[in-house]
């Protein structure tokens, strides 16, 4: 819980939030894992877990919003539902699918898509209990960040989605080099000129190649430790102000603006583009480094029939 709280409250940070916003954040991604531990042992739905996450954190972040603790809006009620998308289900589910294994990749998309609408209910079931008008401007006087800055929290949040996801503690290290290295790229892209999309490639693709490297000299799983590097450079404001666009439109949709509408759909494609360019930068970078290295791709092997005498066998012993 703590590993996580810190995540988040780095993740606020950098995606441009202010104190308030950090330090709710971090809180409410904390509670939100109790809540999905405490549900989990109950046996609750799957999708209950995240719907339950995300309203928790929408409603500590409405909270705050009335109180005036922060002036980053977005960010406070954002980042909490963002630790809790499904990246290693995403992740294996996009590979199962350039890999040809079908079922397996539909099962996991659709599973993946169950979790992010949950959680995307959650924030709206929040948000309309505690926020039932017009969401506050965000304030643009928030200091933005370095270089250095900028790797060293996204070093942060990589260790602390490791560290959730079991990850071996030997291999922590490498994968916040690779998270750090990725979004640096990125910070450099931009800074460049370059456009989102291109430079979220550039840092995905960083990511990749890190993570395909430990999947075959760790043997650790490649979608948990991609997914932990990668997850800095997912698109939450744009993620966000979709949401936010389309829940004004449905409270009143006959005095709505058309700039509302507008502006919801370029937010949600552009979120799109750049989640497109991230997974392909991933699977690019891994899939690099196995044609570099000529090695089998263990980490994503299917599992292999057992033979029908090992079935005899296995079938008659006692599962304990």
């Amino acid at each position: 819980v703590a590993v996580l709280g810190v995540a988040a409250a780095s993740l606020a940070r950098l995606l441009g939030a202010d104190a308030g916003a950090v330090a709710v954040a971090g809180v409410a991604s904390g509670l939100g894992l109790l809540i999905r531990q405490e549900l989990g042992r109950r046996h609750f739905n799957l999708l209950t877990l995240p719907l339950s996450a995300a309203l928790i954190g929408a409603l500590l972040g409405g909270v705050a919003l009335r109180l005036d603790w922060t002036t980053t809006p977005e960010l406070v009620l954002i980042v909490p539902a963002l630790m809790l998308i499904p990246g290693p289900h995403l992740i294996n589910g996009i590979l199962d699918l350039v890999e040809n294994y079908i079922p397996m990749s539909m099962a996991r998309l659709t599973l993946a898509i169950g979790i992010l609408l949950a959680s995307a209910l959650g924030v709206i079931l929040g948000v309309e209990l505690v926020l039932p008008g017009p969401l506050p401007e965000t304030d643009s006087s928030v200091v933005p960040l370095n270089l250095v800055s900028d790797m060293a929290l996204a070093g942060i949040v990589t260790c602390g989605f490791a560290v959730f996801y079991n990850t071996p503690w030997a291999a922590v290290a490498m994968a916040a080099v690779g998270g750090m290295a990725g979004h640096g790229l990125r910070f450099l892209g931009l800074e460049a000129g370059a456009s989102l999309e291109a430079a979220t490639f550039l840092g995905g693709f960083a990511v990749g190649a890190v993570s395909g490297w430990m999947a075959r000299s760790g043997r650790t799983p490649i979608a948990v430790v991609a997914f932990a590097g990668a997850v800095t450079m997912i698109p939450g404001l744009n993620l966000y102000r979709a949401l936010a666009g389309a829940l004004r439109l449905a409270r009143s949709p006959q005095l709505a603006d058309p700039g509302v509408a507008v502006g919801a759909l370029s937010n949600g494609l552009q979120a799109c583009l750049v989640i497109s360019s991230l997974a392909l930068g991933l699977i690019a970078g891994a899939k690099t480094v196995a044609a570099l290295t000529g090695a089998p791709d263990s980490a994503r092997k299917p599992p292999i029939a057992p033979k029908p005498e090992q079935k005899a066998s296995l079938a008659g012993r006692e599962v304990r």
